[in-house]
């Protein structure tokens, strides 16, 4: 397995401090993004833009700022390879995962929106679980699964399963900054629902050694929550 194969120089310390550093970074990229577009407001530059466009812009503003961010933190300081080639034969196990895929988001724009047609609201749903599901598995699938499995001696299986586990309650737990702004009975479904989320798409990275795979799959599970409910914080604000 590819991931084997990444150096061992890592220590607990440098997971936990890199969970605080993506606390950090998607708190400052957020609150960046918001205050870009009421500065904006403020001096009348977006008077032409309605309420779900300027969510947009400061979407964009946001997981913009955010990704350059990490990938800067990656490659000076967690310094973690990732893999975005297939194990698998692209035609025999690829194309019907994407088949899939798109019918399922075929599925969303026809039966929960009922038209396919332009809305700065939708497209602001889109960008919202894009955003979030490039940004969460670059981090958690991408840098934490691998560099838990690194800190973790024994066997292959051993480092997996750990790996795996760990990573993917790490994920959960971090979803009580959520609480914030919501309550806890809340905070805590969600949490308790990314748990076994990040569980799964930790397996599908191990299994395909493609982080590609567990973006799609987080894109469309959060793209699928928001439309469900109209709401930025639906599901288990995977």
């Amino acid at each position: 397995m590819k991931l084997f194969k990444t150096p061992q120089a890592i220590n607990l310390w440098k997971i936990f401090s890199f969970l605080i550093l993506f606390m950090v970074i998607d708190t400052v990229t957020a609150f960046f993004g918001l205050g870009i577009v009421l500065i904006l407001k403020y001096f009348k530059l977006v008077s032409i833009f309605n309420a779900p466009t300027l969510i947009l812009l400061e979407l964009i503003i946001r997981y913009g700022l955010a990704f350059i961010l990490f990938i800067w933190v990656n490659r000076f300081y967690m310094k973690q390879r990732f893999f975005f080639k297939p194990v698998f034969p692209f035609k025999n196990q690829a194309y019907p995962l994407l088949f899939a895929i798109i019918i399922i988001l075929i599925y969303i724009f026809t039966v929960n929106l009922g038209i396919l047609k332009y809305d700065a609201n939708n497209v602001s749903f889109f960008m919202f679980s894009l955003g979030s599901a490039i940004l969460e598995e670059y981090g958690f699938r991408g840098i934490v699964f691998p560099k838990v499995m690194q800190v973790v001696k024994g066997s292959s299986f051993r480092k997996l399963m750990f790996g795996i586990t760990i990573s993917g309650v790490l994920f959960g737990l971090i979803h009580f900054q959520n609480i914030f702004y919501q309550p806890f009975l809340v905070t805590f479904q969600q949490v308790m629902g990314a748990i076994p989320f990040g569980i799964l798409m930790a397996v599908l990275y191990a299994r395909t050694s493609t982080i590609l795979i567990p973006m799609l799959f987080h894109f469309v599970s959060d793209f699928n929550s928001y439309f469900t409910t109209n709401s930025f914080f639906a599901g288990a604000y995977l």
